[in-house]
C-alpha cells in the first residue's frame, strides 16, 4: 500500500509540474492589469514637466502619478538606458539604468510611474525623470537598482504604438514636442555632418576631431570603428582642436577609439535644420541613406524621436527599417 502511495505521489507532482507553465506564462504577463488599474494618475506629463527649473533639479517628495506609452526602443542600440514615455499632453525621458528595455517594455504599452522619490531634471535642454544625482555636472542620474525600477516604474496594459505626430518646419521647434513620437515629411538632406569623436578612456575635451560642413561622401547614418577608421586614414576630416597629424596617426596605428557621440547627418524641414542623431553602437550604424535622397533628387519621411542638443534640434530614430524611414516618391 505504501509503495503506491509512493507511486501515487510522484505521479501527481509529474501532474502538477505539468501543469505549471500555464501559470508561469500567466505569471510573466506581469503587465498587473489589475493591480495598475486602481493606481490614480494625478498629473499630466505635462504638468509634470512644468514643475522643473531650469538648472535646478527638483527632488519629487509628494505623491505624483503619470501615466505614458513606451514611445522609444534600445533593440537596436539608438537608445542607451533610457526610455520615453508619451501621453495626450507631452513626453519625457526615464533614465533608467538597464539595457535591454525593450524585453521588459514593449512599445506602445502603457507604464504609471510613481514619481515621489525621483528627480527632474534637465540635460542639454531636455527634461528627464531619474533618480538623484551626486555628480554636480547632472541633475539626474539612473534608476539603477531592480528595487527602485519596480516601485517606480509599473507595468500596464500593452496596446499599439500611438500614431505619430506630424510635423515640420517651425513647428518643431515648439518646446511641448520634445521627447514626442513624430513624423517629418519631406525633409532634404543638407550632405553637412558634425561628429566627435572620442579616442580616449578618459573623453576629455581636448581629444577630439571634428567632421563638420563638408560631410566627404559619408552617406550612412552613422559610423561604426572599422568604417571612420577608414575615412581618417584617407585624410577625410577637416577641423580639428587641440590635435596634430601625430596625434591622428597614432588614433588610427593604434585602434583607439572609444565612441563617436554625437553623429549627427543634417536634414532640412521647410528651412528649419535638424540633425539625425545616431549612436556608433546602433546596429544600423552603417546603412546608407537612401541613395536616391543623398543625390537630392528625392526627400525623406522620418519617424522617431524629437530632442534638442543645446538649443539645436535633434531627431532619433528606433530604427532604420521602412516603418520608420521612408523615401518620398
Amino acid at each position: 500500500m505504501k509503495r503506491i502511495y509512493t507511486i501515487f505521489i510522484l505521479v501527481y507532482c509529474f501532474v502538477a509540474c505539468t501543469e505549471w507553465e500555464p501559470v508561469t506564462t500567466f505569471a510573466y504577463r506581469d503587465y498587473k492589469v489589475e493591480e495598475s488599474a486602481k493606481i490614480e494618475v494625478n498629473k499630466s506629463i505635462a504638468e509634470l514637466k512644468a514643475m522643473y527649473k531650469k538648472g535646478t533639479a527638483l527632488n519629487i517628495n509628494e505623491e505624483i502619478v503619470i501615466k505614458g506609452q513606451v514611445i522609444s526602443s534600445d533593440k537596436d542600440g539608438n537608445f542607451y538606458k533610457s526610455l520615453y514615455i508619451q501621453d495626450e499632453s507631452g513626453a519625457i525621458e526615464l533614465k533608467i539604468g538597464k539595457t535591454g528595455l525593450y524585453n521588459e517594455y514593449k512599445l506602445g504599452q502603457w507604464l504609471f510611474v510613481k514619481c515621489c522619490g525621483l528627480t527632474l531634471g534637465g540635460d542639454k535642454g531636455m527634461i528627464q525623470l531619474g533618480y538623484k544625482s551626486d555628480e554636480v555636472q547632472y541633475e539626474t542620474a539612473y534608476m539603477d537598482l531592480s528595487s527602485i525600477i519596480d516601485e517606480h516604474i509599473l507595468k500596464g496594459e500593452r496596446a499599439e504604438m500611438p500614431e505619430a505626430l506630424e510635423l515640420s518646419g517651425e513647428s518643431l521647434k515648439d518646446e511641448k514636442n520634445l521627447g514626442r513620437y513624430v513624423r517629418i515629411p519631406n525633409l532634404r538632406y543638407s550632405k553637412k555632418i558634425f561628429a566627435i569623436i572620442n579616442y580616449s578612456e578618459t573623453k576629455s575635451k581636448d581629444e577630439r576631431v571634428f567632421l563638420s560642413n563638408n560631410n566627404y561622401g559619408i552617406d550612412t547614418w552613422a559610423l561604426s570603428k572599422p568604417h571612420l577608421l577608414e575615412l581618417l586614414n584617407a585624410g577625410n576630416f577637416d577641423n580639428v582642436r587641440n590635435m596634430d597629424k601625430n596625434v591622428k596617426r597614432t588614433i588610427i596605428e593604434n585602434m583607439s577609439i572609444v565612441s563617436v557621440f554625437p553623429f549627427n547627418q543634417y536634414f532640412s524641414s521647410d528651412g528649419v535644420e535638424i540633425g539625425v542623431n545616431t549612436s556608433s553602437f546602433a546596429r544600423f550604424v552603417d546603412t546608407k541613406i537612401p541613395e536616391e535622397v543623398a543625390d537630392g533628387s528625392k526627400s525623406l519621411s522620418l519617424s522617431g524621436i524629437l530632442t534638442t542638443y543645446d538649443g539645436k534640434l535633434q531627431f532619433v530614430l528606433i530604427d532604420a527599417s521602412d516603418k520608420y524611414v521612408k523615401t518620398n516618391q
